[in-house]
């Protein structure tokens, strides 16, 4: 896609958006943009001026004051562009945007649990009419009130609870939050879950309008038709044009003669799951853990795909495999990883079933292809971190991956059904198996 804006800069007029997942991608690109002879300019907290004093200042500055070059990219992260730039007005009404991937922001869920009284939220929030009789849209009272009964983040804990909850419900032109009926007729009736509390689920969802005042937006990402924006947008009556793309990396996997998939349990794998012991007396996680490493040499590197509280702890749980280099379930589109051949991918990133139940019951979604928008894309995009990403590299891969479905998911998407022909590992909390 870089080069691609950098033969069209004529077409583009230095204003077009390039909006990547996170910040170290926008580092790759700057270097990418540079060698074509283009000037990106990345605004982010990392790359602030003396006159920019935060990044929506920076942002407004950019569109406004500078001198247009044809060769100008701006580079922003999803978080900043959904932060800062749909709330710019028509002044980006001639921008064109390029996202690099699907942005995470365009569902969600609110789950709180709250020992005070139901009137905390009674007092600011009202129901409408949804397009779907289960379920209700949520609207603030009064804005002006919900709006400044938030105090500033830490000193109010109840507020910080309802913050993200009430920002989505005041930018109401860009998201919808809806709840189902018998949920909010039972917190209504301050019915209370085993831990007297009052339970109170809800979901929101990205509207297509979020992008009024942009001339065309372009995703560019691998099966983008399996993602829950593309589900959302096209149930909201948006329709997609596909374009074909000319000098894309590769448009299917052929590097793939000695790559071989590896599953550790029948069964779907999940969070709770990690902790369950095996007959041998360890837990799940460790065993996927130490069976990673199984037909490799001491030599051989792989990349290992954690659950972010498992990365952000501090392992005395857990023993990592030698020579595994940690990385995100987050990763996509980043390039200093593909002199690596092997991975492991150990993360359960299933949607909660209330989550999912809302994408089902609200916009017609199956199960399967829930767990392709989020699941299975993210082991698809961290195995692309890999070597298998250079179209020439046709090394000796190893892909091990927790459970059945995703082993399946991963044949199908990489193009070649002599893929199963590999090493497999079962492995089940009644019963584990070693090759």
């Amino acid at each position: 896609m870089i080069q691609l804006i950098s033969i069209n800069k004529n077409f583009y007029n230095g204003k077009v958006i390039f909006v990547q997942p996170k910040k170290e991608n926008l580092l790759e690109s700057e270097i990418q943009f540079k060698a074509k002879g283009m000037t990106p300019h990345i605004i982010d907290e990392d790359h602030l001026t003396e006159e920019m004093t935060s990044v929506a200042k920076g942002l407004y500055s950019y569109i406004l004051k500078r001198k247009i070059k044809k060769t100008d990219v701006l580079l922003v992260t999803h978080q900043s562009f959904l932060k800062h730039m749909v709330n710019m007005g028509n002044i980006t009404n001639g921008y064109h945007v390029v996202f690099d991937e699907v942005p995470q922001e365009s569902f969600g869920e609110f789950t709180l649990s709250l020992s005070t009284n139901k009137d905390i939220l009674l007092k600011y929030i009202q129901t409408a009419p949804s397009k779907n009789q289960d379920f209700f849209v949520l609207k603030p009272i009064d804005r002006v009130q919900m709006n400044t009964c938030m105090t500033t983040e830490g000193e109010d804990e109840i507020n910080d609870k309802l913050r993200k909850f009430f920002e989505k419900l005041l930018n109401e032109k860009h998201y919808t939050v809806e709840i189902r009926k018998d949920v909010w007729e039972s917190f209504k009736k301050n019915k209370r879950n085993g831990r007297n509390n009052v339970s109170f689920i809800t979901h929101f969802y990205m509207l297509p309008e979020i992008f009024d005042d942009f001339l065309n937006v372009h995703f560019l990402s691998a099966k983008f038709e399996e993602s829950d924006i593309y589900h959302i947008f096209k149930e909201l009556g948006v329709s997609f044009v596909e374009k074909e793309l000319p000098k894309l990396q590769y448009k299917e996997h052929e590097n793939i003669t000695h790559t071989f998939i590896r599953y550790c349990m029948e069964r779907d794998f999940s969070k709770t799951m990690r902790s369950y012991k095996c007959l041998n007396q360890k837990t799940i996680i460790q065993n996927i853990l130490d069976i990673s490493r199984l037909n490799m040499s001491p030599d051989d590197k792989q990349l290992l795909v954690l659950n972010k509280d498992m990365i952000d702890g501090d392992f005395k749980e857990y023993k990592l495999p030698q020579n595994s280099e940690l990385i995100s379930s987050y990763v996509h589109g980043l390039n200093g990883y593909k002199h690596i051949h092997n991975i492991t991918f150990a993360a359960s990133l299933n949607y909660r079933n209330t989550q999912a139940d809302f994408l089902h019951d609200r916009f017609g979604l199956s199960y399967e292809d829930i767990d392709k928008s989020f699941l299975f894309s993210s082991t698809y995009q961290a195995i692309c971190r890999t070597s298998i990403r250079d179209k020439h590299d046709d090394s000796h891969r190893l892909i091990t991956v927790p459970d059945y479905r995703s082993a399946v998911y991963v044949q199908e998407v990489l193009g070649r059904g002599n893929l199963t022909e590999g090493l497999y590992i079962g492995l089940d909390y009644e019963k584990v198996y070693f090759v």
